[in-house]
């Protein structure tokens, strides 16, 4: 049972590095497209600011439920096990009931 906490506990960290990763993609890939848009300088240092500012906080977001995860691996998890095994169990009675 220990393991597969452990196992579902590194999918969903590596599921939000992945998430993390991509933002950062996109966010970068926006953040360099400004040079094409029209405008001063000061608007330009405004769209940028609010936008490491939203991925500042979207990455905060990110790691405060990684820390979550890991501080409550063990309650989380098991019950999700826990309910995963009442629904096995209610489908083999169910079969052997018909």
């Amino acid at each position: 049972m220990e393991n597969k906490i452990k196992k579902m506990y590194c999918f969903d960290c590596a599921i939000l590095v992945g998430l993390a990763a991509l933002l950062v993609f996109i966010v970068t890939y926006v953040l360099l497209s400004l040079d094409k848009v029209p405008g001063s300088g000061v608007v330009r240092m405004a769209i940028m600011a609010s936008g490491m500012l939203a991925l500042a906080f979207a990455l905060t977001g990110m790691t405060t439920v990684m820390f979550h995860l890991r501080q409550n691996s063990k309650e989380l998890y098991s019950s999700e096990m826990g309910v995963e095994w009442i629904h096995t169990n209610m489908e083999k009675l169910e079969s052997e009931a018909l």
